[in-house]
């Protein structure tokens, strides 16, 4: 008896589905009713096994402001100056620190979290009051961009052991066209003079460099840039929400090639994506439990998807939190995040869809070429083979592709 299915193999079949129910295939019914029963009965091993074990680790991604000194054309989150209310932040933290793993993760993210560093100091003193009371540990991670990297953040960030995410995506003239400031500025030499103190801080981070299908031909270079900073932990994000033609999926995917072994025959620096083999793709499906400054509590995608036109931020609400219960009884998985796509109200623009589904077979082949770069033990797809092949679905046609997509290996 099948007993446990993994993520990614459900995903596959959800996948599948969508892109048999927008082909221009005959029959298709016959094909869906096949899909449909397996992805049910996955469904349902998942559900009977889900798994409350204290070992695990309770997350929540707080939006402490949407407010940024930075407007990159690839972000996707709306910019405003709305920002998390203390009441808010409080009943947020007390449903994190209330679910029944023994660690939290609290992640700080925004827009720019560090235009509001106040409200960091105060989430991390209500986390430690609740922290010794329940006799729990606790992760911090921040996300910045490090333009208002001051020593007083370094000097929290040190004693609370954070982990900090930064972005730099390259040389100066790379900044200049994808991390643009407000005014127009180009604060390269400001961010790189910050994450010097910050490497030198003894404060664990890494830095991020963000692929475009028009920059990813110097992504090479750009990571060059970087590691030369003297920066030795870099991860490397691609744009989604985006149309990624074929050749540039490739092109991207050779690139981490290249960074894989520069890491592994230099010594110089660690390849972030290299160690989590891709365990978090598809990217696109983002399946963080995210606490929005307007108190609602969302899946990921919804929120950094929202500027992808027909995304609505109202398919992929979980609570309010005025009503916000442990944060354990909330199920957050790219398994949900693909479900409420597929009742969301917009879900059949062919423009939506398009990118949807060619960021997913992205994150297909992303995942597939990281693991066989560098393979580990155990780390292709873990449980049975017989629950689905593509055989089953009697899938050996030559399905109709939506225009210049990425094909899922």
């Amino acid at each position: 008896m099948i007993s446990q299915i993994s993520e990614e193999r459900v995903l596959e079949l959800l996948h599948t589905r969508e892109k048999i129910v927008f082909s221009s295939r005959e029959n298709v019914d016959k094909f869906l009713g096949k899909t449909d029963a397996l992805i049910e009965r996955a469904l349902n091993i998942r559900r009977s096994g889900r798994d409350f074990s204290k070992d695990k680790t309770d997350r929540l991604t707080f939006i402490i402001t949407r407010a940024c000194q930075l407007r990159c054309p690839y972000c996707i989150i709306t910019k405003s100056e709305g920002e998390m209310s203390l009441p808010v932040l409080r009943r947020g933290i007390t449903a994190l620190m209330l679910g029944r793993s023994r660690d939290a993760q609290l992640h700080f993210f925004g827009a720019e979290p560090l235009m509001r560093f106040d409200l960091i100091e105060k989430a991390v003193a209500m986390a430690e009051t609740l922290k010794r009371r329940l006799d729990k540990k606790v992760c911090y991670v921040v996300s910045t961009n490090a333009v208002a990297l001051m020593p007083k953040a370094l000097r929290l960030f040190k004693r609370f052991d954070f982990l900090v995410g930064t972005s730099l995506d390259g040389t100066g003239d790379a900044f200049g066209i994808q991390r643009p400031s407000v005014g127009g500025r180009n604060l390269h030499p400001i961010v790189c003079d910050n994450l010097a103190r910050l490497r030198d801080s003894g404060v664990s981070y890494y830095v991020t460099l963000v692929a475009t299908p028009e920059s990813v031909s110097r992504l090479e270079e750009n990571v060059r840039h970087v590691v030369g900073l003297g920066h030795r932990r870099i991860n490397i994000n691609y744009e989604v929400g985006r149309f990624w033609p074929p050749d540039k999926a490739e092109e991207l995917t050779q690139a981490l090639a290249v960074v894989s072994k520069a890491a592994r025959e230099s010594g110089d620096f660690e390849f972030v994506n290299e160690i989590e083999m891709g365990r978090y793709e598809p990217h696109v499906l983002d399946s963080d439990l995210v606490l929005d400054v307007d108190g609602n509590l969302y899946l990921g995608m919804g929120i950094f998807l929202e500027t992808l036109k027909g995304i609505r931020r109202a398919d992929f609400l979980l609570d309010a939190v005025g009503s916000l219960q442990r944060i354990d009884a909330y199920s957050a998985s790219k398994i949900d995040g693909f479900l409420a796509l597929r009742k969301a109200r917009n879900w059949r623009s062919a423009s939506l869809r398009s990118v949807i589904l060619n960021n997913v077979d992205l994150g297909f082949l992303v995942r597939s070429r990281l693991r066989a770069i560098a393979p580990q033990p155990g780390s292709g797809s873990y449980l049975p083979r017989g629950l689905w092949e593509p055989a089953d679905l009697g899938l050996r046609f030559k399905q109709k592709p939506l225009a210049g997509e990425v094909r899922a290996p």
